[in-house]
């Protein structure tokens, strides 16, 4: 009998403490990815500070942070950083080299998904009426992109 009262007690923190470690994790995830996208548009704006110009493959349009962005950020030679500088630590990356959110799990190719950009390409200052240089943002949790769960560098 008291192995049962002992049994359902640990059954019922059980119920108790799982949902609050997954809101938990939730919230971490969300907390890094929203860390990530404030930092990369910092990085993204040095770049511009220092170089005057974006590369010419950066364009208005949406764009993953592969391996080419990647680099450039890392301070890998290139063209569009001559100077090595680095702009950027990426904390995580797939075996493509491209950058990889906070839901991502690196040895899951299912679970990979790049951080976004887009940069301000006529220098107007402006990004679909978002007054930015750079927008970076993360698909978030849901995995896809323009949800309500994006994690966004301008909000």
């Amino acid at each position: 009998m008291e192995l049962l009262v002992v049994i359902s007690i640990i059954a019922i923190l059980l119920g108790i403490i799982v949902p609050t470690y997954n809101s938990i994790r939730e919230k971490a995830q969300y907390t890094k990815a929203k860390a990530s996208v404030k930092n990369l548009e910092t990085a993204f704006k040095a770049y511009l500070d220092q170089y005057r110009t974006w590369p010419a493959t950066w364009n208005e349009s949406d764009q993953e942070i592969d391996n080419n962005v990647v680099d450039i950020l890392k301070g890998v030679a290139s063209t569009y950083n001559k100077d090595k500088i680095v702009f950027y630590e990426f904390e995580t990356t797939n075996s493509a080299g491209d950058a990889l959110d906070s839901w991502s799990n690196p040895s899951d190719q299912n679970t990979w998904r790049a951080y976004h950009f887009r940069v301000d390409a006529d220098y107007d200052n402006k990004i679909d009426g978002i007054t930015r240089s750079v927008l970076v943002w993360s698909p978030g949790a849901d995995r896809s992109n323009n949800t309500p769960d994006d994690v966004k560098s301008w909000d």
